[in-house]
């Protein structure tokens, strides 16, 4: 979906902004996220449906780099803001370091996203769920390029009470505290309505 109104305030100075969802849902998740980003006069804002639900994190990488080349197309500005939730964190993260050219994104804020994988990926189906058990050869690999980007701002937000990110705190990646949030009474969906977010 789209949301670029070239005439509205701020709409072609903004850096545009991509949503991606997490596992077994789709961008619809979004709907409350969409609207307080519009009323702080951010974006413009899009989100995107990666589908199907089952497939690899590399498919739905190459389908936030299509997505990211039609919002450039379309807006005419180079540099994009990525926020992604669950599995939309590590699929934009994986885009960000294995796909999108050099200056393209500036920054990625991961919401509740397994960045060092979760035990209960073992109850999940296909082979992105598997890639989120702990120590898999993506996660493995993803971490050592976040840590080592000095280019893309990452930012990392996670709650102790995530049912679905054990240990809780394999949502945060390096040692920078002024770009990790974790709250202590957040569940998993929560923290794509919370105010505090």
């Amino acid at each position: 979906t789209k949301e670029f109104d070239p005439s509205a305030p701020g709409g072609e100075r903004n850096r545009p902004i991509l949503l991606g969802h997490g596992y077994c849902h789709n961008q619809s998740g979004w709907v409350y996220f969409r609207r307080r980003l519009k009323e702080a006069r951010m974006g413009p804002v899009y989100s995107i449906n990666l589908n199907p639900p089952f497939a690899s994190i590399e498919h739905f990488a190459a389908m936030v780099a299509k997505k990211a080349e039609r919002i450039e197309s379309e807006t005419g500005i180079k540099e994009l803001i990525l926020i992604g939730h669950s599995m939309g964190g590590v699929v934009i993260s994986y885009y960000a370091e294995h796909l999108a050219p050099e200056g393209k994104v500036t920054d990625i804020i991961t919401l509740g996203s397994p960045m060092r994988g979760t035990r209960l990926a073992a109850l999940g189906y296909g082979p992105n769920a598997l890639a989120f058990m702990p120590c898999s050869p993506l996660i493995v690999e993803l971490e050592r390029r976040i840590l080592q980007n000095k280019q893309v701002r990452y930012h990392f937000v996670g709650s102790q009470l995530d049912n679905m990110i054990h240990p809780s705190d394999a949502v945060l990646l390096g040692d920078d505290t002024s770009r990790q949030l974790m709250l202590d009474d957040h569940g998993h969906a929560m923290l794509i309505f919370s105010p505090k977010v």
